[in-house]
């Protein structure tokens, strides 16, 4: 009997809503810890803790043989050779193989972790909190097990060792964002107390807590121009701060009317309703009280976007809002709150566009700064405010040139280059995306009541064809709607992924990334 070869492609992700018999060849109809990749389908890569120490997974283990131990070396001490300065955290106990501590020549060996870069020097003294223990016989061999059982062992202790080095972010309740700027994590959560949220910059040693700065309004600024970086000291009580940001809201600095705020840092002593001065120029502005503590307000939501609006590589900075309070520009260093006018100046969502800062608010606003100024927003400055008739769901600015503005039943975009020649062109009005599904994989892609869709040239379209992305999961998807924790791309594979917030409860919250 003569065989037939046939070929299909493993392609079109998980499908739980077509019937069997009519389930196209290569679709998923059960998988765990599969995702879709270019090619088909491969084993998920995992995750793991992240606060920005060394990953877990890249843990490595080394072998040091020592003699004339007179003290033993217990699990989780620091040895540290007393020449060369080499350090590593101990594994196990330090494993005898011959004589005696009593005897001052105890021989055999350490299992190390986290061993520096400096490696340790034959014959020098090891210690262990500046206290000799033995003697190194000659240097560290980095998986220097003798048997794959102990290789495999002490492995494992290695990345657990690291594991556990790992923590929360501090605070307490749900995880309000998470951002990546610069290399670096940003995770917010409320404080302990849960009166206001916390920021924190993931760092070699873990989560490390932001100062936010200080902020003071001025009056009667002019006509010395002050400049970011200077020194203001009050004229009356002597109080000095740093100026980070200046914000001028109305008025000129050249007419000597300008009126706004500063953000400051390093102040010493406290002002008081006074003059400052720069240097020997006096009364630069006037000034009513002490500056005040710059805070997030506990809860919220926060969405973010990184932009560049002034042209030089090392103005690009990232943009937040949290729906609480106070849309924000942050740096690395300082903290920059924006202030709109709105007297509930309270946006959710946030997205650079043709060098404007948009930003949405409730009752279906969507306002923008003026251009390449996100502190600024006056209308004869540039800004201006765009009505879409619902509550914003999403903002997207891609590669097309255009920012789509997202409604839980709506879907626009908005063609043009500021103010004077922005068009807001409906492509849906009777369908539209879940809030903070939208994301972009070259074209936006969004969650809506009957499953995924993009945002194409002529409009809103389903996946109908699900190539590489995961959408034929009807009940995933639909049931997530309105509870959805966490939207992501994951830009190596083109992979949009999404998770269900299952509960709220009180629990550690540790950041895992891939």
């Amino acid at each position: 009997m003569s065989q037939e070869t046939k070929f299909f492609p493993l392609q079109g992700g998980l499908n739980l809503v077509t019937p069997s018999i009519r389930t196209p060849a290569g679709h998923v109809i059960a998988g765990v810890n599969y995702e879709p990749v270019e090619k088909g389908y491969q084993r998920a890569q995992g995750y793991e803790r992240f606060d920005g120490q060394p990953k877990p997974s890249d843990a490595q283990y080394w072998v040091l043989d020592f003699d004339a131990g007179q003290d033993p070396i217990s699990e989780g001490d620091t040895v540290t050779g007393a020449d060369s300065g080499a350090t590593g955290k101990a594994l196990i106990d330090a494993v005898i193989e011959s004589g005696s501590y009593a005897g001052n020549d105890a021989a055999g060996y350490l299992v190390l972790t986290t061993v520096s870069a400096t490696s340790y020097n034959n014959n020098e003294n090891l210690q262990v909190s500046a206290a000799t223990k033995c003697v190194a016989d000659g240097t560290e061999t980095l998986s220097g097990a003798s048997n794959d059982t102990d290789d495999a062992t002490w492995q494992q202790d290695a990345i657990e060792t690291a594991r556990a080095l790992i923590a929360a972010v501090p605070g307490s309740g749900v995880m309000r964002g998470i951002w990546f700027y610069n290399g670096d994590a940003y995770a917010f959560r409320d404080n302990a107390g849960g009166t206001a949220v916390d920021m924190y910059k993931s760092s070699t040693s873990g989560w490390a807590l932001q100062s936010l700065g200080k902020e003071i309004d001025f009056t009667s600024g002019g006509t010395y121009v002050t400049a970011e970086g200077v020194t203001v000291e009050g004229e009356t009580g002597g109080a000095t701060a740093v100026v980070r940001r200046i914000v001028i809201q109305s008025g000129t600095m050249a007419g000597g009317d300008a009126a706004g705020y500063l953000v400051l840092s390093g102040q010493t002593g406290t002002f008081e309703t006074e003059t400052l001065k720069v240097g020997a120029n006096l009364n630069v502005m006037s000034i009513s009280s002490d500056s005040s503590a710059i805070t997030l307000p506990a809860a919220g939501r926060y969405e973010f976007h990184n932009y560049n609006f002034y042209g030089a590589s090392d103005l690009y900075r990232m943009y937040g809002a949290n729906g609480v309070g106070k849309a924000f520009e942050w740096d690395g260093t300082y903290f920059g709150p924006i202030r709109t006018g709105m007297s509930a100046d309270t946006p959710e969502y946030v997205q650079a566009h043709k060098k404007h800062l948009f930003l949405s608010f409730p009752g279906g606003s969507i306002q923008h700064s003026g251009i390449g100024a996100p502190y600024t927003w006056s209308v004869v400055l540039g800004a201006s405010e765009i009505a879409v008739g619902q509550d914003c769901t999403g903002l997207l600015s891609d590669v097309s040139g255009l920012l789509t503005i997202f409604g839980r039943n709506y879907v626009g975009a908005l063609y043009g280059t500021d103010s004077t020649s922005w068009v807001l062109e409906d492509l849906a009005t009777d369908a539209g995306a879940v809030a903070r599904s939208a994301q972009r994989i070259g074209v936006p892609i969004y969650q809506d009541d009957r499953g995924l869709a993009v945002r194409c040239q002529f409009g809103h379209s389903l996946i109908t064809q699900g190539g590489n992305i995961i959408y034929h999961s009807g009940t995933g998807l639909q049931s997530s709607q309105g509870n959805i924790a966490i939207v992501s791309v994951y830009t190596d594979g083109h992979i949009y992924l999404f998770a269900k917030r299952l509960y709220d409860r009180d629990r550690p919250f540790n950041l895992l990334v891939r």
